[in-house]
Parts: C-alpha cells; structure tokens; sequence
C-alpha cells in the first residue's frame, strides 16, 4: 500500500462491494476524487465481504471495525452504515482518538446523538454529520427564495420524491427504515 503521509488516512466502515451501499457508491468515489484525503482501510461485517472489499478497494479490509479504527494509517473514521450501528462505531472511533465523518443522523434518537455529541467534544477532535443534501444547489436556491420572500408565506408543502424505499412495498434490505426505533426513516 502506497501511502502519502501529507493526506489524511480514511478508514470506511461500511464498504461492501457484494451489496454495495452509500459507503460504496458515495464515499469510495468521492476519497477517490479529493487530493487531502486517502482511501486506507475499510471494513464490513462479514468476511467475505471483506474479502471482496480488500480485492476491489486495493485498501486492507477487515470484518469488525475495532481492526479498522485501531489501523495505523486510518486518521479519520467513515461510518457509512444503517443508523442503529452509529451509536457504537462513532464512540468506539471516539475513544480511539480518531476524527469521525458520520453519516446523518447521528444517532437512532436524540438521547444517543445528544451523547456522541458530548463524547465528541470529550475526545477533542473533528467530527462532522454528513447533510450533504443541504449544500445541494438546489435546496440553497430554494432556501435563499423563501428567505428573501421571493414566493411568499410559505403555508404549507408538498414533497414529491422518488426513492428505493419510499412506496408501499420494500424489499427485505430497506425494511428497517419503517421501524421509528432504528432513527433511519426520512419522515
């Protein structure tokens, strides 16, 4: 693995190639793109997954996140996985003295992110909650119409959206966005 020291080391949590995720087709791309940052380790929970990881990554993979946050040349940890994970991969990241990029939300509920933001500011390093929707162009043009009056009162909305999830069948995989316990519904 050739490494450069001057970038900062990302490890993914999250990055199965077999059943590729947002860790997969979001953030691989994205480390691929930026020149401060480099793609060093990722993990999965299983290890074939992890195998496949390591063969199409060029990166150490490993099957538990502890191998992956304790990995010498990961500085930052990415937690791309299903929102009830969050809570023990970012403290797990916390206590190891990593920075930590999660994705949103932060925690199944408010109690949780409320303590990842205590721990946070505890281990004293960079965090950050990816909300990369509301960079998005278009939703600062929108927010900059309705600030400026520009449409009026806003009194009431209607959100049409396509999704993966969003309809009145899922497949197996989505399923645990409907349960209001596991913090991962849009709603």
């Amino acid at each position: 693995m050739n490494t450069n020291k001057n970038r900062i080391g990302v490890g993914l949590i999250g990055a199965s190639p077999i059943n590729p995720g947002w860790g997969v087709i979001a953030h691989v791309p994205a480390l691929r793109a930026l020149p401060d940052f480099e793609l060093r380790a990722v993990s999965t929970s299983r290890r074939d997954s992890a195998d496949a990881a390591a063969k199409a990554f060029g990166v150490p993979a490993f099957d538990n996140h502890r191998d992956l946050i304790n990995h010498p040349g990961v500085d930052l940890v990415v937690v791309t996985v299903k929102v009830m994970h969050h809570h023990e991969l970012v403290s797990a990241a916390l206590d190891a003295g990593k920075m930590v990029f999660s994705e949103w939300p932060l925690g199944a509920n408010i109690a949780e992110a409320q303590d990842l933001a205590k721990h946070a500011e505890q281990a004293g390093v960079r965090t950050l909650i990816g909300l990369q929707a509301r960079l998005a162009p278009a939703i600062r043009h929108a927010r900059k119409l309705i600030a400026d009056g520009y449409i009026g009162d806003v009194l009431a909305t209607t959100l049409v959206a396509s999704g993966g999830f969003w309809g009145p069948q899922t497949d197996r995989a989505h399923a645990y966005v409907f349960e209001n316990s596991n913090g991962a519904t849009t709603l």
